[in-house]
């Protein structure tokens, strides 16, 4: 076991070494998270809760050192914040409704009889 590799983080490298980029992969990670932190906080909190986190990220010495480093770091926080975000929108808008009925329409169809009416 390699301890310090998140999952997928030499796939994100491997596409820096693509574009012959790989010192621009967590910088780019490191912005897309702000703008994802933005949006996170703007979604729970308001404008101004997300204007002052974005702040206070950009403030923070540990996440400008972890966005300029080949540590895996930047990419889990990144992707995290999207995993997040994505499910603050999907509770938001209630797609997780559309899944739960076409479920229940299949199970309802699959068994249409009740073990309990013979």
């Amino acid at each position: 076991m390699v301890y310090g590799l998140s999952p997928g983080y030499p796939a994100v490298l491997a596409l820096g070494v693509l574009f012959k980029v790989t010192w621009l992969v967590n910088p780019i990670l490191g912005g897309l998270t702000i703008v994802c932190i933005f949006l996170l906080a703007k979604e729970l909190y308001g404008d101004n809760t997300a204007k002052l986190s974005v702040v206070l990220a950009c403030a923070s010495s540990f996440f400008l050192f972890m966005s300029s480093e080949f540590a895996s770091h930047t990419a889990t926080l990144f992707f995290i914040t999207v995993a997040l975000l994505s499910f603050v929108w999907m509770i938001k808008t209630k797609v997780w409704t559309i899944f739960t009925n076409y479920s229940y329409k299949k199970q309802k169809s699959r068994y249409p009889f009740r073990t309990n009416q013979f």
